[in-house]
């Protein structure tokens, strides 16, 4: 079984509209305990942690007035299930022939039947990846499958928009590409 665990104090921030810092003071003040903020940001992002200070734990709990099962998204997957890894969104008779098309394809020998069954093939495969992953996510984040979707859909209208922006510039995506090297030998100096 793998279990991870998945901090929610970004989301109880928010909500409330509160600060990490306006946290750490309140710990600080009511509590009198000393807060490490690299810690409590710890608390704040969206991957699994493994370990993290239970006294630290409880106490924003206790602040925020929520209890720890609020504070922390526990996920349990048995180590026969879990997401699917590669060609299980598919039954094995679909999966095995995917490979065979994709083979033929490879070796340039796919008729037009072929190519359109290929391409069905890979849009089932595509929307049983995108709906498993839709639902990992959902449940991880606490939300409705129908919020997960729009929200989902949203970001990708929104990087489609994006890239038919940049686009839409002479010389846009090399340019881009130009500023994003730039940052990363800034950042790297």
């Amino acid at each position: 079984m793998a279990v991870a665990v998945y901090p929610q104090l970004d989301a109880l921030l928010r909500d409330r509209g509160l600060s990490v810092l306006e946290v750490k003071r309140a710990i600080e003040d009511r509590y009198g305990l000393v807060v490490d903020l690299a810690m409590l940001q710890g608390l704040t992002g969206s991957e699994p942690v493994d370990l993290t200070d239970l006294t630290l734990a409880g106490a924003v709990a206790t602040v925020l007035g929520v209890s720890l099962s609020d504070l922390f998204s526990i996920e349990a997957t048995p180590a026969s299930g879990g997401l699917p890894a590669g060609g299980e969104h598919l039954s094995n008779e679909a999966s095995r022939r995917l490979l065979e098309l994709l083979t033929l394809q490879d070796s340039g020998n796919l008729n037009e039947r072929e190519t359109n069954e290929l391409q069905q093939l890979v849009d089932e495969y595509g929307r049983s990846f995108r709906d498993e992953h839709i639902r990992h996510y959902a449940m991880k984040v606490g939300i409705s499958l129908a919020d997960a979707t729009r929200q989902a859909d949203s970001r990708v209208s929104g990087a489609l928009t994006w890239l038919r922006d940049l686009d839409a510039q002479p010389g846009g995506r090399q340019a881009f590409i130009e500023r994003v090297k730039q940052r990363r030998a800034s950042a790297s100096h």
